[in-house]
């Protein structure tokens, strides 16, 4: 009797052992926060000597021109300070997962999906605040924005979120040019010529065309740009 229960305790301990020293070795084969599945990477990636050489070509064919025209207007004030060209906008990772969490949620709101995300190029005014009192934080340094859109009819849009008197959640379409999109005519498309022609399709459906009132943006910028001003 006694043999018999030494050999059950002894099974248990053994089994126990083997399930903690299985585990422990699962552990040290995936280390913490190592990812084990395999994820294709997109298309879109370029290798570093691309980015170099398009580094380059900017330093090369822009910056000069942005810096050139900068320190001309320091000039005319008798400023002799040498205009720093912003190279690159960064935002914190938490900041982008926040965005992406925050537009997701604004767009089922509106029962509407996101296509794609633009990168618009910006420019700062030359001013401490803007018109809503918002200060300006790098005056005169280019920046990017970023706009969700939405497709409709083969076409995209950039889009806000309304909500109608009625308490309904409807997208309130944009055009290339960051205008209100109207079928009347206020939805222009740029050509390669560099001419306007109004975009003659309706407007998508349930999508608003009243003016921007009560409107929830979806429009992040306010990145940090390098180098800083040191003003």
């Amino acid at each position: 009797m006694k043999n018999h229960r030494f050999i059950t305790v002894f099974i248990l301990f053994f089994g126990l052992a083997l399930l903690v020293s299985g585990c422990r070795e699962q552990a040290a084969e995936t280390p913490p926060g190592q990812q084990t599945a395999e994820v294709k990477p997109p298309d879109q990636l370029i290798s570093l000597s691309q980015a170099q050489a398009m580094y380059k070509n900017y330093t090369i064919r822009r910056s000069p021109l942005i810096q050139g025209y900068e320190d001309s207007i320091n000039r005319r004030s008798q400023d002799t300070t040498q205009f720093d060209v912003a190279r690159y906008v960064f935002y914190d990772y938490a900041t982008i997962k926040q965005y992406l969490e925050y537009i997701e949620h604004e767009a089922a709101l509106a029962g509407v999906s996101i296509e794609s995300l633009r990168f618009y190029f910006s420019n700062y005014p030359d001013q401490e605040k803007f018109e809503d009192g918002r200060p300006v934080k790098h005056p005169r340094q280019n920046s990017i924005m970023i706009l969700p859109t939405l497709k409709q009819d083969g076409e995209e849009y950039g889009f806000l979120v309304q909500e109608t008197a009625g308490g309904k959640n409807i997208p309130y379409l944009l055009n290339g040019q960051l205008e209100p999109y109207s079928p009347q005519g206020m939805g222009n498309y740029e050509n390669g010529s560099g001419k306007n022609y109004a975009g003659m399709l309706p407007a998508p459906f349930g999508a608003s065309t009243l003016p921007l009132q009560e409107t929830r943006s979806t429009i992040m910028n306010e990145g940090n740009g390098a180098p800083p001003p040191y003003k």
